[in-house]
């Protein structure tokens, strides 16, 4: 009867057997409304809308999927794509500007580095292999069953490019790359970092595209970088920094803390952390 349904409003074709979680809503809405209209509210009240409510709080997948991989893995694997597709053999050896450049010229084409059939190094399939799982929930479950991909250890501007380059490698265009700003030279780097990347049409583009910028700053490295005082003071201006650079370029911004229970791993009281948040930052 569902299929039948929306056939005939035009939203399934013949032979289309893709059925996602907005249109399971949107059928469950039908029925209601239907129940209503027939006297039978008593009977949506209790089947229908409690089944509505869980699949509008969990979709098909329950809990989003989110990647968290180190910033050097990224690297590696890139450079074996550009060494097989022969643009260079040396993109390691690169000043940071250099890479940069190169990323952008190549997630701005078209063409793919390799061929799905390709033979690759075993860290670039690995990487790779993670996108397409990524792919692969979008597909069977919609967009929302994936959330962030997280750029462990993010140093510079290559780092967050690099997530984009292979995303493009396998056609995967519904991807957050987050920056994990962890070391206090990073978080004092993370505004600077951000504004390079605003400014870069391609990548503002996807922002936009995405509707949202998240950055995670991370807690315990920055504690062991420079202790428990230092560390929350260089977290909290890199917070306003990076808040400031998102509303200069108008993009939405959503904070993820890398924060423990433990002192060592930058833990403390939940309520007094919460409130000490810089203005401006708890706007995502």
């Amino acid at each position: 009867m569902n299929r039948g349904v929306r056939q005939a409003a035009g939203e399934l074709s013949p032979g289309d057997e893709t059925y996602n979680a907005e249109q399971y809503l949107r059928d469950l809405s039908l029925l209601d409304t239907s129940l209503q209209r027939n006297q039978e509210a008593g009977v949506a009240e209790a089947f229908v809308r409690p089944v509505y409510y869980r699949g509008a709080a969990f979709g098909f997948h329950l809990a989003a999927l989110d990647i968290r991989e180190h910033s050097g893995k990224h690297e590696q694997a890139v450079a074996d794509l550009l060494n097989y597709a022969g643009v260079t053999d040396d993109y390691l050896a690169l000043a940071e500007e250099a890479k940069i450049a190169l990323l952008e010229q190549e997630i701005s084409s078209k063409r793919p580095l390799a061929a799905a059939s390709a033979v690759l190094a075993e860290e670039t399939t690995r990487a790779l292999s993670f996108l397409h799982i990524f792919q692969q929930m979008q597909a069977r479950f919609g967009l929302a069953a994936t959330g962030s991909y997280i750029v462990s250890m993010t140093a510079g501007v290559s780092d967050v490019l690099e997530v984009l380059l292979l995303a493009k490698q396998v056609g995967l265009r519904e991807i957050d790359p987050v920056p994990l700003f962890e070391t206090v030279d990073d978080l004092n780097r993370a505004p600077e970092v951000l504004t390079r990347l605003f400014e870069m049409p391609a990548y503002l583009a996807h922002v936009q595209h995405r509707g949202i910028q998240e950055v995670m700053i991370g807690y315990s490295d920055s504690n062991k970088d420079a202790g428990f005082v230092a560390a929350n003071w260089a977290l909290y201006q890199a917070q306003e920094g990076i808040a400031a650079v998102c509303k200069k370029y108008g993009v939405r911004l959503r904070l993820f803390h890398g924060r423990g229970t433990s002192i060592g791993r930058g833990g403390g009281p939940a309520g007094r952390a919460i409130l000490a948040q810089p203005p401006g930052s708890l706007g995502g």
